[in-house]
């Protein structure tokens, strides 16, 4: 039996200066080292115009639909060359192992 496709959205803020830097990002890949998310150009071309400042930048991942935070480190910002923007982020030691798996388990 196939498994469904579940659409899971995040915003992402700025641990230090709770500056948002996406909202509602569409969470795309999980493993138990880190996510991976994808936002439209269109909506925060700002992570691409300041790439440089935001890589290792410490960040929080809320899942409003199941209210869970997640915490991380920006891995790396890549532009797709179309519409969308691709996001890593490393897990920190403040997200739970348990929710890693349960992500892992949920997007793959």
């Amino acid at each position: 039996m196939r498994k469904e496709k579940v659409k899971v959205l995040t915003d992402v803020m700025a641990l230090q200066s709770r500056e948002i830097l996406s909202k509602y990002s569409e969470l795309v890949l999980a493993n138990k080292q880190g996510l991976v998310i994808q936002e439209k150009k269109s909506s925060f071309n700002f992570l691409l115009e300041n790439k440089e400042r935001l890589i290792n930048l410490p960040v929080e991942l809320f899942l409003s639909q199941y209210e869970i935070p997640f915490y991380g480190e920006i891995d790396s910002i890549e532009d797709l060359g179309n519409e969308w923007i691709e996001v890593k982020v490393r897990f920190l030691s403040q997200t739970p192992f348990y929710y890693r798996e349960c992500m892992t388990e949920l997007l793959n």
